[in-house]
């Protein structure tokens, strides 16, 4: 696939966004604000090797979001490096399947939570064997102030959020 660079918005901005995590011993649910944003389906052909931008570091679908576990917080929340070195906050969630279309285009959801080295974004992919959708959440801005000790277990800057 070609190069995208990631500045479409969505039609409000900011954005709100619920993240629910498995922390260990508890559900919880964090809202992020975020400056902007966009959303790229492709259900026929699929996002599987797509090429984007986002703050002038190349990236390819999910794939260089993630390349090593560093930490298992929850059976669905682990603690990761992506291409770059920086820590990655990445969560898993399964959705049922009826038949082999749904295997294919929509039996999990995957959230990154991601420092580039400048700002903390949110990649989510939609998809199974498969990417149907990716979503992207730019330029974090604030968000829930129980948030603050992972923000620090994961050694990301805390400047600039406001916390809630």
């Amino acid at each position: 696939m070609g190069n995208r660079i990631i500045n479409q918005t969505f039609p409000e901005s900011p954005i709100t966004y619920t993240m629910k995590l498995s922390l260990p011993e508890k559900r919880v649910a964090y809202d992020l604000v975020f400056h902007s944003g966009c959303s790229i389906h492709s259900r026929f052909d699929g996002l599987d090797g797509l090429n984007y931008t986002i703050n002038d570091k190349p990236y390819t679908d999910v794939q260089t979001l993630w390349k090593d576990v560093v930490e298992e917080l929850t059976e669905n929340t682990f603690i990761g490096t992506d291409q770059y070195g920086q820590r990655v906050l990445k969560t898993y969630e399964s959705i049922p399947t009826f038949d082999s279309s749904d295997r294919e285009w929509d039996s999990k959801k995957l959230h990154y939570l991601f420092y580039d080295g400048s700002q903390i974004h949110l990649a989510i992919m939609n998809g199974g064997y498969r990417i149907a959708k990716l979503t992207f959440y730019l330029k974090l801005l604030s968000a829930d102030a129980e948030m603050k000790p992972l923000f620090e277990k994961l050694g990301w800057p805390m400047t600039g959020i406001q916390w809630k």
